[in-house]
């Protein structure tokens, strides 16, 4: 008898979900109810953040969603406006700039737009006519002074 033998099936399959959580084609939406937990959802945000919304929302935690947002700033379109902050909208467009497009109005500061344009230079595309002369007048002043934040 060797060792997996020892294993009851449900801890197997319980392993073997796990296993295949961490392979690119792995979809959490089709994982059976019983394995949807926590931990399996920490571990595939922090891999494909974008897979955010395949997570129920009884399992979303600001952790989570930080660590969906680090990893794909779109991610932040799939986090419940309960953890959605500042510091949460600030890492989703320091990671795709685009996502700037997701992060509700009272968060969209001059500061949080500007980090946003430093990643992608269509992030302020939807934004309002004073907004972007903002965000371009701060990027403006930044190359003037070597780069140096004002």
């Amino acid at each position: 008898m060797n060792d997996d033998e020892q294993i009851p099936d449900e801890i197997k399959s319980a392993q073997r979900i796990l296993e295949a959580m961490k392979k690119p084609g792995w979809q959490f939406q089709l994982e059976p109810e019983m394995y949807k937990t926590a931990e399996h959802a920490l571990e595939t945000v922090k891999k494909y953040g974008w897979r955010l919304k395949f997570v129920p929302d009884e399992l979303k935690t600001a952790e989570l969603c930080l660590e969906a947002v680090k990893q794909d700033g779109w991610a932040l379109s799939d986090v419940p406006d309960q953890f959605k902050t500042a510091e949460l909208c600030l890492e989703a467009v320091k990671q795709n700039g685009m996502a700037l497009s997701c992060v509700p109005d009272k968060f969209k500061t001059p500061e949080l737009c500007l980090e946003a344009v430093k990643q992608s230079d269509l992030a302020l595309v939807m934004e309002p006519e004073e907004r972007k002369e903002e965000v371009y007048r701060r990027l403006n002043e930044e190359k003037n002074m070597g780069g140096e934040k004002t």
